[in-house]
């Protein structure tokens, strides 16, 4: 009995020391970027010319924070020369890629021809369930030639989800059923969340419900024909609106503000994720 009992313990403890260590293996974003300078900086010869060039993650925010907190790292070493951030958005500027988005080797290594680098940063996240998964990747400008490829697990904690701009469920039902109420006041809900669209049709449907039962009430005598359908209708349309207002913010996913698509032109209204209070106006003309 007491061999079975310590035997219970002991697989106990073991799977206790497995979890922990598990647990541990996890760091913070900022320490992933840390230990992936350091491997850079270990790696590269005294004196490399680099450019941080792309971070591919949903957020443009995050990405942002990786390539900063990247260059600032590499140059508190003191081994690396980084090319100036400020060249490198004239030259996104120029050929038009995202810092966040995917860049291919080759248009990689034309821009660090451009900007006198001899070698280029980059990285991507990926979402491995229990934690995310941060990979640098370093390669050589003129051959492309792998140099350094690091992967670091890191925590979903509080700062990583503030720069993905996500939201806990609790948080998002609540700011929904708010917005919800909000949008009984001609879909004032909609346009506060940046539903434009949204809030359009909130308020034609409430104005033409309003206008039934004026017609209704003001236009119609009890004898005539049409007494009661318009005031019917009206009301009808007003609760139909009133529980579509309401239930439209949990629906709602962070779309465009203002989308107008005519002829081939693709005309978008949408908030920039890198300030607050901005938008971009942005178009494709399709031939």
């Amino acid at each position: 009995m007491k061999k079975g009992m310590l035997a219970v313990f002991g697989i106990t403890l073991l799977f206790g020391i497995g979890n922990s260590i598990f647990a541990q293996s996890a760091v913070s974003l900022d320490e992933a970027i840390r230990s992936g300078a350091n491997e850079i900086t270990d790696r590269l010869p005294q004196g490399t010319n680099v450019v941080v060039l792309n971070f591919q993650s949903p957020s443009q925010r995050l990405s942002d924070h990786v390539l900063d907190g990247m260059m600032m790292e590499l140059l508190r070493s003191g081994k690396i020369t980084v090319v100036d951030r400020a060249n490198l958005d004239l030259i996104q500027q120029e050929m038009r890629f995202q810092l966040s988005g995917d860049v291919s080797d080759e248009s990689a290594q034309s821009i660090g021809r451009i900007l006198g680098a001899q070698s280029i940063v980059s990285g991507r996240i990926e979402d491995i369930g229990a934690n995310y998964r941060v990979i640098f990747r370093t390669i050589v400008v003129e051959t492309a030639a792998l140099q350094v490829l690091s992967s670091v697990n890191v925590r979903k904690d509080s700062q990583i989800v503030a720069l993905m701009g996500e939201e806990s469920s609790a948080s998002r039902n609540i700011n929904s059923f708010g917005y919800g109420a909000m949008n009984i006041a001609f879909g004032l809900g909609s346009y506060l969340q940046g539903d434009i669209t949204g809030g359009i049709m909130i308020t034609s449907i409430y104005a033409v419900s309003i206008g039934l039962i004026i017609w209704e009430v003001a236009g119609l005598k009890y004898e005539d024909t049409l007494a009661g359908v318009p005031g019917t209708i009206g009301l009808g349309l007003a609760g139909a609106n009133l529980v579509f207002g309401f239930i439209k913010p949990f629906l709602y996913a962070k779309n465009p503000r203002l989308t107008f698509i005519a002829d081939g032109i693709d005309l978008r209204l949408v908030s920039d994720d890198r300030r607050d209070n901005t938008w971009q106006l942005t178009y494709t003309y399709r031939f």
